[in-house]
């Protein structure tokens, strides 16, 4: 939709943060936050950015949006990590992989399996007795 990915851009996620009562497996609680840093061309970034909202744990694995065209929310990432000194600590800072590397990364597991489905179909059949 013309919108890429830059610092300041509120985002919202999806996640089932453990902390809050009420919500152990139950539903998700939808939450906001901004891109603090997306470091674009560095190599060692390998294509993830820092949002910065309360994260808490459970929150990993949370789908990460953008207003999109019309209000539809647009799926721009993944939450993958909290940056935070304990494992039970809230955060202000996640680790989030862009949708891009993940649809990539989907492609290539696909073709792999592709790959690998041919040539088994290849192998000659065993002999029977």
């Amino acid at each position: 939709d013309g919108k890429s990915l830059h610092s300041g851009m509120e985002v919202s996620f999806l996640g089932y943060p453990e902390v809050l009562p009420g919500t152990d497996g139950a539903f998700p609680v939808l939450r906001s936050g901004r891109i603090a840093s997306y470091p674009v061309g560095k190599p060692q970034a390998h294509g993830r950015f820092l949002i910065d909202s309360d994260v808490y744990p459970g929150d990993s694995g949370a789908p990460v949006f953008i207003a999109g065209t019309s209000g539809r929310p647009k799926l721009v990432g993944m939450i993958i990590q909290r940056v935070s000194p304990g494992t039970r600590n809230f955060s202000h800072l996640a680790i989030a992989v862009d949708a891009d590397v993940i649809r990539e990364t989907l492609a290539l597991v696909a073709a792999d399996e592709n790959k690998s489905a041919t040539a088994i179909q290849k192998l000659p059949a065993k002999p029977t007795r």
